[in-house]
């Protein structure tokens, strides 16, 4: 890829040659293209994108063009000053940066940890994304703080450590702050969640962040969206009751994971996710959760997409809205909870999109209802670890045929589970199913299914077990994992 006009100036060919050098290795010879030879004109070179009026570079596509085995590569912000209007390159894998540059794209390099001390002084920068750079810095932040105008911060999944600093609180243009699965740890700063008032999406997952934090510092956020805050390492306390706060924002997705929550409160459920009515992704997992099921986030929110409450002591019966369907939902995970009585009837027509199933370690009785047969992109459905009784429905093993995993161990269902007469359609039928977990099931539906499973293979993923097929109704192990846990 190369574009010009009149032809590039000569300092910045000079300038790219410069930029090439320190891109490769001695032995190493990418940008084969870019020469010093007398009247080359450097817009046509590979992956640079001149001007047509100025002949000035503006644009370069370098992703992955340094070779890795160089070693760790500390950016010369000298290098790119000649560049004068380089604004939005192509950068991922590599380390690039212009004086007028806004966005900065330093994903998947080998970096060193003192590669960014230049980048302060590209006062220009909106966007800065070091996702896996292979930092360790302790004190990166506070260098990043001077940069006033940044808008979106993204530094996950290198090894950055120690505290999230102070200055942080100052940069107020924030809209997006994702720090993922780094090291980082001590308390954080009520004054981030205060003082950056444009926040949109804020992401702290994956850290040891201690002490405790208040959700009701968010409460002026209006404009928030997005909050992660997931595997944390049960070090931090989360309360978001004391004071009672009334939220500005409406979020989109509300993760809070693996943490101690609302200590204070016997473990309630965030009472201010009952004012939230566009959510499309909820995922409290892990958090000693209390009191009923929260029936109304189901009530409130009809573009839910994803629902995980796995890991708590959630109880009371599971209800579904009777006026409406969740068609947009595809996972719904409330795993290893105190969740008793039946599945409503009416749960296929409900939530006829769902992939993913699990209702596995609680304590429902029952039947499994015949409208679960309308669950037609179901891959994986897991009710093992209840009470249910009675007969698998015909429709279960007709219709749902992309299953990939079935899960029914530990209850105490009978019967025959093919449609009578026909060993073959529906589920059984399907090239994709991997997992039947028929482990405690009752032995007479064990022979039932026996033959049919042994003419598809399936040998390989099955547990039969011809003992007692009755449920002791205990919840049993309480580990439950989710999709996004």
């Amino acid at each position: 890829m190369g574009s010009g006009g009149l032809g590039c100036l000569e300092e910045e060919r000079n300038a790219l040659l410069s930029i090439k050098a320190a891109f490769n290795s001695p032995s190493a010879s990418p940008l084969s293209s870019w020469r010093d030879d007398n009247g080359n004109n450097c817009c046509g070179w590979e992956g640079v994108v001149c001007d047509k009026t100025t002949s000035r570079v503006a644009w370069l596509y370098l992703n992955n063009t340094r070779d890795f085995d160089s070693g760790a590569w500390v950016v010369n912000a000298s290098l790119f000053l000649p560049l004068k209007e380089l604004q939005v390159p192509d950068l991922s894998g590599n380390s690039l940066l212009g004086p007028n540059l806004e966005v900065l794209d330093l994903s998947g390099n080998n970096l060193a940890n003192d590669a960014l001390l230049d980048i302060v002084r590209i006062t220009s920068l909106k966007a800065l994304d070091i996702e896996f750079g292979g930092l360790s810095a302790s004190k990166l932040l506070e260098g990043l703080c001077e940069l006033r105008n940044l808008e979106d911060l993204q530094i996950i999944g290198n090894g950055v450590w120690g505290p999230l600093p102070l200055c942080s609180c100052n940069m107020t243009s924030l809209r997006a702050l994702d720090v993922q699965y780094n090291n980082f740890s001590g308390a954080i700063p009520l004054c981030l969640l205060n003082n950056l008032k444009s926040l949109e999406y804020i992401a702290l997952s994956g850290n040891a962040f201690e002490g405790s934090l208040s959700l009701a510092s968010l409460v002026n956020n209006s404009n928030l969206e997005v909050f992660h805050l997931v595997d944390n390492r049960y070090h931090l306390e989360v309360n978001t009751e004391d004071p009672t706060w009334f939220p500005s924002f409406q979020l989109k997705v509300f993760s809070l994971s693996n943490c101690v929550l609302n200590k204070d409160a016997n473990g309630v459920i965030p009472s201010f996710l009952k004012r939230q009515y566009d959510l499309r992704g909820v995922q409290p997992n892990h958090n000693g959760m209390t009191g009923n099921f929260p029936n109304w986030l189901l009530d409130n929110n009809v573009n839910l997409e994803w629902l995980e409450l796995i890991g708590n002591e959630l109880s009371s019966a599971f209800q579904l809205p009777s006026n409406l369907s969740l068609a947009n939902m595809w996972l719904f995970d409330v795993s290893a909870n105190l969740i008793e009585g039946e599945l409503p009837s009416s749960i296929g027509f409900m939530l006829p999109s769902l992939e993913y199933l699990n209702f596995s370690n609680n304590l429902l009785s029952g039947g499994i209802p015949p409208s679960m047969g309308n669950m037609q992109l179901l891959e994986s459905l897991d009710l093992s670890n209840n009470s249910f009784t009675g007969e698998i429905q015909e429709t279960l093993a007709k219709d749902c045929t992309s299953l990939d995993t079935l899960k029914l161990s530990h209850n105490n269902l009978q019967g025959q589970m093919l449609p009578r007469g026909d060993i073959s359609p529906g589920i059984l039928n399907s090239s994709i199913l991997t997992v039947l977990d028929a482990l405690a099931l009752a032995p007479a539906l064990v022979l039932a299914l026996a033959p049919a499973l042994a003419l598809l293979a399936l040998a390989r993923a099955l547990a039969f077990d011809s003992g007692s097929g009755s449920s002791s109704g205990s919840v049993g192990s309480r580990s439950g994992s989710g999709l996004f846990s």
